[in-house]
């Protein structure tokens, strides 16, 4: 009995149970430099973006901030949104007495440009530690033809 062509494009589009296998480190460079390749392409756009959303905001600086502003293109129409809440301390004094001494101190944060102004380099060993904990970054470049040509034999 032969299937038709509707039950067979049905078994095609059915997801494998049998996983795939890991794709090898060399495979995942050469997909990341394709990639990286394809969005380097792009790059224009994506600045030509960021400058036009930039106007935009610009044009809406004098509007008040909780209002929505649109604007309409002969094709599209973007909305500006209502600018959103900031919340920052006005007296840090008021909250160490707020909330006391042991509970401010936990919560406590300094950031380390302001250590660096205030402290020493020579004194801060006692005061911070420093570790490699970060991110690795990654950088890609394409090999060179004859390299390419090595390694692929």
């Amino acid at each position: 009995m032969k299937k038709s062509a509707k039950s067979s494009s049905r078994q095609q589009c059915r997801p494998r149970s049998v996983p795939a296998r890991e794709p090898r480190l060399e495979e995942l460079v050469d997909e990341l430099g394709a990639i990286e390749a394809r969005l380097n392409k792009i790059a224009p756009l994506v600045f030509r973006q960021k400058e036009i959303r930039e106007a935009l905001r610009a044009h809406a600086e004098g509007a008040p901030s909780d209002l929505k502003l649109v604007v309409q293109g002969a094709v599209y129409v973007a909305v500006l949104g209502e600018k959103p809440f900031e919340r920052k301390i006005t007296s840090m004094k008021a909250v160490f007495e707020t909330v006391g001494r042991e509970d401010f101190i936990g919560a406590c944060t300094f950031p380390l440009k302001e250590l660096d102004r205030l402290v020493h380099e020579s004194r801060q060993s006692a005061l911070i530690e420093k570790n490699r904990t970060g991110t690795r970054p990654i950088e890609v470049a394409p090999l060179p033809v004859k390299a390419g040509r090595q390694a692929m034999a």
